[in-house]
């Protein structure tokens, strides 16, 4: 019996991904794909007589050239991605020059000492680099210029902690080579890009200026964010309510745009008398210039080009295909730029689809059905919208776990409202861009009853934020844990969807024999598969009893300061230090500590000790405190209040940690074989200058034979004081001197 080879480039699109993945990790993978390959090759021109149910199904796939063309495909992605790797690594290495020539292909990306733009090089094909232009320079830059430039390269840093965030892999999914500090610059012409992408960029410009006219500060970051795809300047206050709230999907560019695009100007060429054919032209037309407006985001390209592909269909009067569209879309967005594949909008996107789609093919059963009435209807549509939510959140919720550490049990009620309203904001967002466009005065007055809309949902997603259980902070899962969880998640879904419709299929009944025949072999071995189990288990357990176990010790970059990390052969964990910052909005505690402990698989600490109250050893610990539990904190009295030792007390009051004041002399058990000996301070003489600084804490962690002094930020005149407190004794001496940083 002949299998046809049905939709092929899901197939290809699959070995596609496949194939990048092994290549971004192993170069040796192209070579395992084409051997793999070779056999397919052979097995296909011999004919198998094996009644094995599960060979049978194998052979079908090597018949029908299943196997093949995703094996075939595997080894030419993986071949791509590592070719594009030696590109970033050659330039990496190699490129020197002080003198370039390019095109600014963005508009300005302000920080608060730079102008950032993306520049495309002339003379290096394919290569983009970030520009970085301070601010002092006065250098202004329009999107389309062609420039030539002089200055310095610099390779982009990767993770400086374990786990950290990689910006060079970041830029790799921006298509990003390096970074050019500029020096000067000089413009040769304007507008040297295609007219369609200066075109775009000025509807998108003339969209940003329209709507900061008509709609208040606190909404329009909002609209922009939602509409277009642009949050550059969007409070981060909003941003954090909807992540606890589980809605950041709302402030990218999604699927819904393009569909109510397609619906909305299907309507209105219709009421024109357009012609099918060439309505469906327009529209494509329309769908490829809002791609350019949203810079191409991952989400947008995939809606379109399943939209379009939906369009053709129609016109070429042939069976529209999701799930093919869906993987076209993939492969076009890959081709690109296979490092898409790491980027969390790319992923998000289409794990939500993937689960929308699957709600979408699994059959459903309702009594309300043959029932029309209104409150049927209303009813209909809340139990499909918490179906499709709880369903997109399944798909998406360990790509959030791992990127973000947090998850949220309030997501069905803020989706549920959320989804009510993000409709009307839509439709009317894109009305109210309209009518900007054609009466700026139409506009603002249309956008007073609009603006309440978007009030309703920034105060909606506020309250929900602020509900129990709204972010949970779990640790990082392993990529290993998580690949177990979609084998799994995927293998149940597929089972109950060829069950209910495929069940007549050849493959599925063999595939059903096969699974028969593995339960009655389970069934039979019961008892010896449990005694198996157990032993195993047992064994495992015997087995790490035995294992030794030693100390770690981990510094951690936290900027300015200090943080060290120590776990304990027992698996106790001392957190020594936080780092900080006195100004500016960045919180190290947030950014940096917790995303490290997390990354650790830590979200439970024993210990934590201040040496001191200076924002850059303990400002990090206020956020820390506030989001990981904590049952010991260890600091030293003080000579003088201060801001930070305030807060810090209030939170640990607050939560009922236990406080371990300490002073010279004092000895702390962590546990067998480990303690800190505090050497400093000396509570009744505390060194009058620079008194936060020179009595910080001291101390010595004591292992066996092993010993590391902490000296916090001590300064000469503490040293000189300890040294003769201790010059008779061997305290002092230690076989790691962390040193004071105050000192260099």
């Amino acid at each position: 019996m002949e299998h046809k080879l049905q939709r092929p480039i899901f197939i290809i699109t699959l070995g596609f991904i496949i194939g990048i993945i092994g290549g971004l990790y192993f170069n040796i993978v192209p070579f395992i794909f084409l051997l793999m390959s070779v056999l397919v090759i052979v097995l296909k021109m011999t004919k198998i007589k094996n009644s094995n149910y599960i060979l049978k199904i194998i052979y079908i796939f090597i018949k029908n050239n299943t196997l093949l063309l995703l094996l075939l495909s595997s080894f030419l992605s993986s071949l791509y991605i590592i070719n594009y790797n030696n590109k970033y690594k050659s330039v990496y290495n190699y490129f020197s020059s002080k003198e370039i020539t390019g095109t600014i292909i963005s508009n300005n990306n302000e920080t608060e000492y730079n102008d950032i733009y993306i520049i495309k090089l002339d003379e290096y094909k394919g290569i983009n680099f970030l520009l970085r232009i301070e601010k002092s320079k006065n250098i202004i830059l329009k999107y389309g210029d062609k420039i030539k430039v002089w200055g310095e390269y610099k390779v982009p840093e990767i993770s400086r902690n374990y786990g950290g965030f990689n910006y060079r892999e970041f830029l790799k999914t921006q298509k990003v080579y390096g970074i050019y500090e500029v020096n000067n610059v000089d413009i040769i012409k304007n507008n040297n890009l295609s007219k369609i992408a200066i075109l775009s960029n000025k509807v998108k410009q003339k969209i940003i200026i329209n709507i900061n006219n008509v709609l208040p500060k606190e909404t329009k970051e909002l609209f922009l964010g939602i509409l277009i795809g642009y949050d550059d300047n969007l409070q981060e206050d909003i941003v954090e309510s909807f992540k606890k709230s589980s809605l950041s999907h709302l402030l990218a560019v999604s699927g819904a745009h393009v569909t109510y695009i397609i619906i909305g100007l299907t309507y209105l060429l219709s009421k024109l008398k357009i012609l099918k054919s060439t309505r469906n032209y327009t529209i494509t037309l329309f769908l490829i210039f809002f791609m350019y407006i949203t810079s191409f985001t991952p989400s947008v390209v995939r809606a379109v080009v399943m939209g379009i592909v939906s369009l053709m269909a129609f016109l070429f009067r042939r069976k529209y295909d999701l799930k093919s569209s869906m993987s076209l879309s993939i492969l076009i967005i890959l081709i690109d730029n296979p490092y898409k594949i790491l980027d969390i909008g790319f992923l998000l996107s289409y794990f939500a689809t993937i689960g929308i789609i699957l709600f979408v093919c699994i059959p459903k059963k309702s009594n309300r059905e043959k029932d029309n009435t209104l409150s049927i209807k209303i009813l209909n549509y809340i139990e499909d919208l918490i179906s499709i939510t709880i369903f997109a959140n399944i798909f998406v919720i360990p790509i959030i776990l791992y990127y973000f550490n947090t998850i949220s049990i309030n997501f069905i009620v803020s989706n549920l409202v959320a989804g009510i309203l993000i409709g009307p904001i839509t439709i009317l967002g894109f009305i109210l861009i309209f009518v900007s466009f054609i009466h700026i005065k139409l506009a603002y007055i249309m956008a007073i009853p609009y603006n309440l809309l978007l009030v309703t949902l920034i105060n909606t997603t506020q309250l929900v934020s602020e509900f129990p259980l709204s972010e949970i902070i779990l640790p990082t899962p392993s990529v290993f844990s998580v690949l177990i969880y979609y084998i799994l998640l995927f293998n149940i879904l597929f089972y109950k969807i060829l069950k209910n419709n495929y069940s007549n299929r050849y493959l599925f009944k063999k595939l059903i024999k096969f699974i028969k025949h593995f339960q009655s072999c389970v069934r039979e071995n019961k008892k010896n598969i449990i005694l198996s189990v157990i032993i195993c288990i047992l064994v495992t357990i015997v087995i790490s009893m035995f294992i030794p176990y030693s100390l770690k010790i981990y510094f951690i970059d936290v900027g300015q300061g200090d943080s060290t990390l120590i776990i304990t052969p027992s698996n106790k964990k001392i957190l020594i230090d936080s780092g900080g910052q006195e100004t500016g909005n960045f919180d190290v505690g947030k950014s940096t500590l917790v995303p490290y402990l997390l990354d650790r698989g830590i979200n439970s600490i024993d210990y934590i000790c201040i040496s001191h109250f200076d924002s850059d050893h303990c400002k990090g610990f206020i956020y820390l405190l506030n989001h990981i539990r904590v049952k010991n904190i260890i600091f030293s009295k003080q000579p003088e209040s201060s801001s930070n030792f305030e807060e810090i007390l209030s939170i640990v009051e607050n939560k009922k940690i236990n406080a371990i004041i300490v002073k010279k002399g004092d000895n702390i058990a962590i546990e067998k074989d480990i303690c800190l000996k505090i050497l400093w301070p000396n509570e009744n003489h505390f060194i009058s200058e620079n008194t936060l600084n020179n009595n910080s804490i001291v101390c010595k962690l004591c292992y066996k034979n092993f010993s590391l002094l902490f000296t916090g930020d001590i300064e000469e005149i503490a040293e000189k004081e300890i040294v003769q407190v201790y010059k008779r004794t061997n305290l002092l001496e230690s076989d790691i001197l962390k040193i004071a940083h105050h000192r260099f």
